[in-house]
């Protein structure tokens, strides 16, 4: 018994420290996954005949799913964690390991300390559980970061009810295991594992659609207003059919590239060219491509857009936008005509900038 669940964490954290080298949405989402089938697989050798005692033996694997969750989002809003922040979130699962591994009676002492039996790991689970959703939510509320991709962040939100739906059942299954007098009439180990796996079946609901829309963009991309003049570098205007560079290299870049739009603000210069941004991040302009026509799945204009949106959006969610006029915001975005301003933010939001503006500003009395 000891030697499987020592196997199951071993596998489940090499994965993760494999992926960790690229701190992407999608490689957290394949961490999910990976922990997923590696708790399921461990959970499920308790209805091996000969390990009727196995239920008994916790795992801190739940430990990391709120993390990973965190992470995710952070990822999404172009503020990737670092590493030394990712180690400070695994705190609690490597505590956990260790002292369930070194004092929890994993091998049959009788020196075993009841603090690290399988109730303990279950409210260990409800706290991360509970703690990371309302974490998340908490931080959008006040910061209100731009999420690059509002698909992965309706992921987010899904996954943040299902985590918190199995924080209430791995309550009642502790309450129902320590209470005699107490049985509610439902197996919750049976229904825990059923919500988990609704998670992970959102997850992979996402990647598959997310692989989808990237194998169907054009390779032209369409552009909306903004297009190169007419003696504007070749590496503007061709986009790749497909990457030469590395998974590795073009996760780097990318990461890169949004780190540095947003960090100085470049996308606010209504002159930004690829040549520009090359120059900022050292990247060379044919790479560039690639990692918006490959990567993003978007052109470089389009990219460059979202974020002056979303920069707009946030002008007028803090000040209403009483004093801004929808041409002069333009300008302040980096739009080089209202008209251009008007159909990228339409095509974004699925409403007009004046339209948007007026939810934001107080009704006359």
């Amino acid at each position: 018994m000891a030697l499987i669940w020592i196997l199951h964490i071993a596998i489940a954290s090499g994965i993760c420290m494999l992926l960790l080298g690229r701190r992407q949405p999608l490689n957290y989402l394949y961490m999910m996954l990976a922990l997923g089938f590696s708790h399921t697989f461990y959970r499920g050798i308790e209805f091996v005949p000969g390990v009727t005692d196995f239920r008994e033996t916790g795992t801190p694997l739940s430990l990391l799913y709120g993390p990973l969750l965190y992470l995710v989002y952070r990822a999404n809003t172009g503020r990737a964690a670092g590493k030394t922040e990712i180690l400070l979130h695994s705190i609690p699962f490597i505590l956990s390991t260790l002292l369930y591994l070194f004092w929890g009676g994993l091998f049959g002492s009788d020196m075993s300390m009841p603090l690290f039996n399988y109730d303990t790991t279950c409210l260990l689970a409800m706290a991360s559980f509970i703690i990371y959703p309302l974490y998340i939510e908490t931080e959008k509320r006040r910061n209100r970061y731009a999420e690059k991709d509002v698909f992965l962040a309706s992921l987010n939100g899904q996954l943040s009810v299902v985590y918190l739906l199995s924080a209430l059942l791995l309550g009642l299954f502790v309450i129902e295991a320590r209470i005699p007098d107490i049985d509610f009439g439902i197996n919750m180990h049976v229904l825990i594992f059923v919500m988990l796996s609704a998670a992970f079946t959102l997850v992979m609901r996402y990647m598959f659609l997310k692989s989808r829309s990237c194998r169907a963009a054009r390779p032209q991309p369409e552009r909306i207003a903004q297009v190169p003049a007419a003696g504007a570098p070749e590496a503007d205007r061709r986009p790749y059919g497909k990457s030469q560079l590395s998974n590795e290299l073009l996760d780097e870049y990318t990461q890169t590239v949004h780190e540095t739009l947003q960090r100085e603000q470049l996308f606010l210069n209504p002159n930004l060219s690829l040549e520009m941004l090359s120059r900022k991040t050292g990247i060379a302009q044919h790479h560039l491509s690639q990692v918006f026509t490959v990567h993003e799945c978007k052109n470089f204009y389009k990219v460059v857009a979202e974020y002056r949106i979303a920069y707009a959006q946030e002008r007028m969610r803090i000040f209403g936008g009483e004093e801004l006029t929808i041409e002069s915001l333009a300008y302040e975005c980096g739009f080089n005509s209202k008209t251009s301003f008007n159909q990228y933010f339409k095509s974004k939001t699925g409403i007009t900038p004046s339209e948007y503006r007026g939810q934001y500003v107080p009704e006359a009395v």
